[in-house]
């Protein structure tokens, strides 16, 4: 079942139809702009804002239900652009995908070239 969930005004995870799952996190303590802040420094407006965003796949049957990445259950300092690409990747994921498939698939996002992380 597709759905949206927020967490704690400053995310959101999208789960899709093929059971993967998309964590997007912009606040204190996540990998991005708001890593140092102090929690609700920015609820002024009741929404964080930022230019870089953390994210993590999720999938059911995969240990804590988090992909490992590369040495991380995360990915942090995520453009718009790199967040897009990896909703792409796992919204279109075969629901029949293995974790280790998934991995490759997203290992080869610009996002990683970018960071020279190949």
């Amino acid at each position: 079942m597709s759905k949206f969930i927020i967490n704690a005004n400053k995310g959101f995870k999208l789960a899709f139809a093929n059971g993967w799952s998309i964590s997007v996190q912009f606040g204190p303590m996540n990998y991005c702009d708001n890593q140092n802040d102090a929690f609700g420094s920015q609820l002024d407006y009741d929404r964080y804002t930022s230019t870089t965003a953390e994210i993590a796949i999720l999938k059911p049957g995969v240990k804590d239900g988090l992909l490992k990445i590369w040495d991380d259950v995360v990915e942090g300092w995520c453009s718009t652009d790199d967040v897009a690409a990896f909703i792409q990747v796992v919204s279109n994921a075969d629901p029949m995908i293995t974790p280790e498939e998934m991995t490759e698939q997203l290992r080869k996002l610009p996002v990683f070239i970018n960071k020279r992380i190949l």
